[in-house]
């Protein structure tokens, strides 16, 4: 994997990070979308390059809730196809109990 861009967004603002692991705080109890672009290279056996892009897009509704959402990210390699994973088990809820997590990754 070569880079990851994240996109932060809520109330109309986004806010992006670039990283693989990117720590950022959620100051609001609002709905945040946030888009993880991954770029990974390839490089083959002629010294081309080949960049290969994935998005998976992350909603995290806090509206009157309490959620400290934590995500761990872990990949599998750094080279593609690379499996990713989402880890969300170290969040907590201050006012109940998390029962569910649920990951949406589209199509």
């Amino acid at each position: 994997m070569k880079n990851v861009i994240w996109k932060i967004s809520h109330d109309g603002i986004t806010e992006e990070k670039i990283g693989e692991k990117v720590i950022f705080e959620l100051p609001k109890t609002v709905r945040y979308t946030i888009d993880a672009i991954y770029t990974f290279e390839k490089n083959s056996k002629t010294d081309d390059t080949e960049s290969f892009i994935a998005k998976d897009s992350i909603i995290i509704d806090l509206e009157h809730k309490s959620l400290e959402p934590i995500l761990n990210i872990l990949q599998s390699s750094d080279y593609a196809p690379s499996k990713v994973t989402f880890d969300a088990s170290s969040s907590q809820s201050k006012n109940g109990t998390i029962q569910k997590f649920i990951f949406d990754f589209g199509e």
